[in-house]
C-alpha cells in the first residue's frame, strides 16, 4: 500500500497514523486552546454561572463544598402561639450564635385562616428596632408561606431575626419556623 498515492490508512509499526488526535480550541480564536502539561492533564478555564447569568464563586454567589462532616451549624427554630386573637401579633425570634453568621435563611409560616407575616432584622442601631426583609398576607384558602432567603440577608452574631405574625382572621393558632445555617 505504501508504493501507491492514495488516501487509505498506512499500516507502519508506530500506530500514530491510527490515532484520533484533537484539540480543543476557541473555534473565533484558534490560537486559544486548552493546555495539556507533562503529566497529560488538561487544564481548562470554566465559567460557572447559575440560572439568572451570575457566576458562581462570588461573596453574594459563594460555591459551598463540604470534605467530612459540614462546619455550619443547622438552625431549625419552631415556635407555636396557641389561641391568638383577632388583630393581634405574635413575635417568634432568633438571635444568632456567639461567633457565627446565619445565612441561608427559610422561614416557614401556617394557620388555618388569614394573616400576615413579616420577616425582620434587628437592626444593630438600638435593641429592639428592627427592618423589615418580607412580608406576605395569606388567605384562608392556602394558609401557608414557604420563604427561602438564601443571599441576601445574612445575619451577624448576637442579632435578632424576628418572624412576626399578625392573626387577620378568628382566634387560631399560628406556627412559624426559622431554618438556616450558622457558619
Amino acid at each position: 500500500m505504501a508504493d501507491m498515492d492514495s488516501s487509505l490508512p498506512v499500516k507502519s509499526e508506530v500506530d500514530v497514523d491510527e490515532r484520533l488526535q484533537s484539540k480543543l480550541v476557541d473555534y473565533l480564536v484558534p490560537t486559544q486552546g486548552m493546555e495539556i502539561d507533562t503529566d497529560k492533564d488538561a487544564h481548562v478555564k470554566a465559567k460557572l454561572r447559575d440560572d439568572n447569568g451570575d457566576a458562581f464563586g462570588t461573596e453574594v454567589n459563594p460555591v459551598y463544598t463540604v470534605v467530612g462532616d459540614d462546619p455550619a451549624d443547622e438552625v431549625f427554630d419552631y415556635q407555636t402561639t396557641a389561641s391568638l386573637a383577632k388583630n393581634a401579633t405574635t413575635s417568634h425570634d432568633y438571635t444568632v450564635s456567639a461567633g457565627k453568621t446565619l445565612k441561608g435563611i427559610q422561614l416557614v409560616a401556617s394557620a388555618s385562616g388569614e394573616f400576615k407575616v413579616s420577616v425582620m432584622r434587628e437592626t444593630g442601631v438600638a435593641a429592639g428596632t428592627y427592618d423589615t426583609v418580607f412580608v406576605a398576607f395569606v388567605q384562608a384558602s392556602s394558609p401557608l408561606v414557604d420563604v427561602t432567603i438564601q443571599r441576601i440577608l445574612q445575619v451577624a452574631a448576637g442579632v435578632n431575626v424576628r418572624v412576626s405574625i399578625e392573626n387577620r382572621d378568628n382566634v387560631q393558632d399560628v406556627y412559624s419556623t426559622i431554618f438556616g445555617i450558622e457558619v
